[in-house]
């Protein structure tokens, strides 16, 4: 018990250490905050103020020619004339050099003798080709092959006697299905009067089929009036009502009985129909039968007789191909066509001697003089077009969002300290990756001035925001709560230090564009970091009480 009241009475001590400490540190503290000192000491002073903020992406890369074209020799020959110089501007369609055309001159002079002489000879041979062919052709075609005449002539006969047969084919059986046909009409009557039989059969047992459900219904009326009756104890004479369930019964029996002697009617009246029927079937088919034979008959002759007549035909039409094979070939033996493209190929090929321009720019390299011999497929000089420029930057996975076709860009030449103005032509769809890093090609085109070269480092700026005339403070002057929101120091109208709740624009990390809370001219103060002296004073002063309080535990 002794030993419990001294550690409480211990507890207590440390306690009120702990209280008189803590009381020494804030008189302390509240001495060097009551000593009198100036409302901004430790802060500097900053007026908002209009100015533009502008961001940008920015590439690196290199100057390229946007057209540069190599220009190639067409022909092997000696350079008779140079009539450029290295760094001469050309447009297209310019003479460049000249070679010596004296070797094609003579070869086409060679092939117009060959081909003059080999056209003379084919002309007479063409010509009897062709007259043969014309006569064998007049002679088809105005009817003269006696083969020819005579297979027709059968054929057109054996035609028309088909069609008659078809024709009295189908004469005959119209008048069979509408009874008028001698052999088949009292067959068709016959079996017209049985369908009718059988109809009015039908329509008898359905007439005493609806008297035996009437019966049936009038049973069940005299049944149900009968046991209402037997029900009831005041009636007591049931004579009336069993007589009449009699009659119902009976005239039921009597519709039952009639309705088997329709049903019977109805069966006999379909066999009667049926009977009727295949008799008058097989009258029509015994019929039709030496009708269908004599079209068949009729159909296979007018066969025959085409077939012998386009075996005439082609066999006439085969003596005219002999000689149209024969022209044809004559024809094709005598085509100069290859002749002449050989020829017309060295006409063409003389402009390969005069070497020109493929395209509007500057010589950039020569490799030719007079005397030299060309060859054809090499390169005789280099053309570039120095005015249009392009340059090909990497963007990467990060700015390529804010990367579009056509968007405007500003190209700085670092080494001639120039700025021109260009625009994105091109960006890849496809990322290119390596080491691990996503990155997408893309293109800018730009004019130059006669300064820029190609090969020159550049950078290009695509800018994301341009605010014009925008009212800013410096980053430095930004202060932020717990939320996150922003403020800024500013004085009121007693000199007092208070904060500004400001909303943010764009920022170029340097200013800082304010979009709400201040006005043009108003005054901010930035804080220095020695404002933190009073808080952070009393932190450690209270931290090391603690720590002693707790070392003495």
């Amino acid at each position: 018990m002794k030993e419990k009241a001294k550690a409480v009475g211990k507890a207590l001590w440390r306690h009120k250490i702990r209280t008189v400490l803590v009381l020494l540190v804030v008189v302390l503290v509240l001495v060097r905050v009551l000593t009198p000192t100036s409302a901004t000491a430790g802060m500097t002073e900053e007026t908002a103020e209009l100015r533009d903020i502008t961001t940008y992406n920015s590439f690196v890369g290199n100057v390229e020619a946007d057209t540069e074209r190599s220009v190639l020799a067409k022909a092997s020959a000696e350079v008779l004339e140079v009539l450029v110089e290295e760094g001469d501007t050309v447009e297209e369609g310019d003479v460049l050099a000249t070679l010596d055309t004296s070797d094609i001159e003579y070869s086409i002079a060679q092939k117009e003798a060959a081909l003059s002489s080999t056209q003379t000879t084919n002309e007479y041979n063409i010509k009897d080709a062709q007259t043969n062919y014309d006569n064998a052709k007049e002679a088809l075609d105005s009817g003269l092959n006696s083969s020819v005449v005579s297979a027709k002539s059968q054929m057109d006969s054996a035609k028309e006697a088909y069609e008659t047969a078809k024709s009295n084919y189908n004469s005959a059986k119209s008048q069979i299905d509408n009874g008028t046909y001698s052999s088949t009409a009292s067959y068709y009557t016959a079996r017209s009067e049985a369908k009718a039989a059988l109809e009015t059969a039908e329509d008898n047992l359905e007439d005493g089929e609806a008297t035996v459900a009437a019966c049936e219904d009038d049973l069940e009326e005299a049944q149900a009036a009968l046991a209402a009756a037997q029900a009831d104890e005041t009636i007591t004479d049931l004579s009336s009502y069993e007589a009449a369930v009699t009659a119902a019964q009976t005239a039921l029996s009597t519709a039952q009985a009639n309705l088997t002697a329709l049903e019977a009617a109805v069966t006999s009246a379909e066999s009667a129909y049926d009977t009727a029927k295949s008799q008058f079937n097989s009258a029509k088919k015994s019929a039709l039968s030496s009708l269908s034979d004599s079209v068949s008959s009729a159909k296979t002759t007018y066969e025959n007789a085409k077939k012998s007549y386009n075996a005439a035909v082609l066999a006439a039409e085969q003596q005219l191909e002999t000689y149209e094979n024969s022209l044809e070939k004559t024809e094709a033996t005598a085509d100069t066509t290859t002749s002449e493209l050989e020829l017309q190929n060295l006409y063409d090929s003389l402009e390969d001697y005069t070497i020109t321009a493929p395209c509007a720019g500057t010589i950039t390299a020569l490799n030719i003089s007079e005397g030299d011999m060309a060859a054809s497929g090499v390169s005789v000089a280099t053309i570039s077009n120095l005015n249009a420029m392009s340059i090909a930057i990497t963007v990467d996975e990060y700015s390529i969002i804010n990367t579009s076709v056509g968007s405007d860009v500003t190209v700085y030449v670092d080494s001639i300290d120039s700025t021109y103005e260009g625009t994105l032509t091109w960006i890849a769809d496809t990322a290119t990756i390596s080491n691990g890093v996503s990155y997408y090609e893309a293109e800018v085109s730009f004019t130059a001035d006669d300064l820029v070269r190609s090969g020159m480092s550049v950078e290009v700026r695509l800018t994301n925001v341009d605010e014009k005339d925008a009212l800013t403070i410096s980053v430095d002057a930004l202060n932020y709560n717990d939320d996150n929101t922003a403020y800024v120091y500013t004085l009121d109208e007693d000199g007092d230090v208070v904060t500004q709740a400001v909303t943010l624009g764009a920022s170029d990390g340097t200013y800082v564009q304010i979009t709400d809370g201040l006005e043009e001219g108003d005054s901010v103060l930035l804080v220095s970091s020695s404002d933190g002296f009073i808080s952070s004073t009393m932190e450690s002063r209270v931290d090391m009480v603690s720590g002693v309080l707790d070392a003495g535990d």
